[in-house]
């Protein structure tokens, strides 16, 4: 009987309209799609992005090896392979995938029947494209634009069955679910006549730009004319354009990149806390647009390509800050209504890198040991006090004594001259994306100080004026408990004479606690 089916496969691959066939091949006795054939399949589906499927026809192949119970269990698997990854690709209904076992096609070549061949029954692009979907002939006496998706969304020219489309993707699900929007086609009389646009969602982008998007295809010379649109039967009002000669007129004005946006990621740039060096993938930057940052056009971004293969898919550039944790946004001119004035994002605070908090203005309670050179001997202390963090200043009183009983006080001001992550000085330091919840609260900085230190040395009173700087981490939490770690060193000059040494060396370790939680 196996010829009656060789016959009846050949029949119908000659007599089905607008149906290909694909072949899926398999390694012997498995049911794994080969790893080699993945990107093979996914290109040769990506051609029926945006084409309406019908259905799928899976007709399995089986070689002369082992028996025919067996072969034919082993291709059923190879088909729940293959439907799984049709379900993937193109997002095709279990219900309209059907499928058989054959067995054995091509006589002596045992590798060419262990296969699976997949009939893919489609409606033809140009077809789909010709048949309006609306029964009732609409009057279309307005016109609006889809600014924001065609501003959120990467637009690049394609082919798609031979026919030159333009292929949209936006991540931005809440502009497009549940929601109608139209590209155009002309009737026979010459008539704009709107098409519905069909979305999909399909997984695009690589590392960390990969996610799932929603994507769309448009003919080319109609997306040309008329891009995406809705429409009213209603007079034009503020952002509608009246069709005139088959066109539609629109203006153009910078708006933030929300592609590259979406898409970048960033690091901090030692010791350069106003700018941070961003990078973003090759593939969503337009090299036939100029870039800017922010709304004015005469800060051009200078885009930057590193060596090495890794770095050959990305483009870096820097950043300036605006404001804590706020940079500049990427932007560029598009196709916008101007009479929109609340769309305009070029300025707008919508993106924030991470930034590193302040310390709290709670009072705290600190703790200190250290030594000081004083009389040619090392003179070992331990102190005790209170500080209190205004802006970028540190103002702490101390009281202590030295370990041979000898009382010491001082009066200290620290200024907080760099902050950084340990990450911002590690030679292998990490890409980051931007986070909902940017504010970093542990961190470290580095700070410069000053302070009038008294001394009781056996009866004989010092004064001492200390210079000095030091490297802390910090604990910025409004609630932390302990607060800061510090160490620093400096030199000690003596004012009074009291000590046999006029310029001292001294080092001290600390820590800060908040004196509200430590009081509770």
């Amino acid at each position: 009987m196996k010829w009656i089916w060789t016959i009846t496969l050949f029949i119908s691959l000659i007599a089905a309209k607008g149906q290909d066939t694909i072949s899926v091949y398999f390694n012997f006795g498995r049911s794994k799609i080969p790893s080699e054939q993945l990107d093979k399949l996914a290109y040769d589906f990506s051609e029926y992005a945006g084409i309406h499927v019908d259905s799928v026809r899976l007709i399995g192949f089986t070689d002369s090896v082992g028996s025919s119970k067996n072969n034919y269990k082993l291709a059923e698997k190879r088909m729940g392979s293959v439907r799984q990854l049709l379900e993937n690709e193109l997002q095709i209904s279990i219900l309209n995938i059907n499928s058989q076992v054959v067995g054995e096609l091509s006589s002596g070549s045992d590798s060419l029947n262990r296969r699976v061949d997949v009939l893919i029954f489609t409606t033809d692009f140009k077809e789909e494209i010709a048949s309006p979907d609306l029964k009732n002939k609409p009057n279309i006496n307005c016109v609006y634009l889809e600014y924001q998706i065609l501003q959120s969304s990467f637009q690049v020219v394609t082919t798609v069955k031979k026919k030159k489309v333009v292929e949209l993707t936006c991540h931005d699900g809440d502009l497009i679910e549940g929601k109608l929007m139209y590209y155009g086609t002309l009737n026979s009389e010459d008539v704009l006549t709107p098409k519905k646009l069909k979305w999909k969602k399909k997984q695009t982008g690589m590392l960390w730009w990969s996610r799932m998007r929603y994507v769309s295809y448009v003919p080319y010379d109609s997306f040309k004319k008329w891009r995406i649109f809705n429409y009213s039967e209603n007079p034009c009002v503020d952002c509608g354009s009246q069709l005139e000669v088959n066109t539609i007129k629109v203006d153009s004005c910078i708006q933030t990149d929300r592609v590259l946006m979406d898409n970048f990621q960033y690091k901090s740039k030692w010791f350069q806390n106003g700018e941070v060096l961003v990078r973003v993938p090759k593939e969503f930057v337009d090299s036939s647009a100029t870039y800017f940052i922010g709304c004015a056009n005469d800060q051009i971004v200078d885009w930057k390509t590193k060596s090495g293969k890794k770095n050959q898919k990305y483009l870096y550039t820097g950043l300036p800050l605006l404001a804590q944790g706020v940079y500049g946004n990427i932007t560029k001119k598009v196709e916008c209504c101007l009479k929109d004035t609340s769309s305009r994002t070029c300025d707008n605070d919508i993106f924030r890198c991470g930034y590193l908090s302040e310390p709290t203005p709670n009072w705290k309670f600190s703790l200190e040991t250290g030594y000081l050179n004083s009389k040619a001997n090392q003179l070992f202390y331990a102190q005790a006090g209170v500080l209190k963090h205004i802006r970028r200043f540190d103002f702490s009183l101390m009281f202590g004594s030295s370990f041979k009983g000898e009382f010491l006080t001082n009066l200290r001001v620290k200024y907080a001259l760099v902050d950084f992550l340990l990450e911002d000085i590690s030679p292998v330091s990490k890409w980051k994306s931007p986070k909902n919840d940017p504010l970093i609260n542990h961190h470290f900085n580095i700070y410069l100080g000053t302070e009038i230190l008294g001394l009781d040395l056996t009866n004989d009173v010092g004064l001492c004026n200390n210079w000095f700087t030091g490297v802390r981490w910090l604990n910025c939490k409004e609630n932390g408990f302990m607060n800061e770690v510090y160490l620093q060193s400096g030199l000690s000059f003596d004012k009074t004479g009291s000590s046999q040494i006029k310029f001292s060396p001294f080092l001290k370790t600390g820590i800060s606690m908040n004196l509200i939680h430590f009081w509770n």
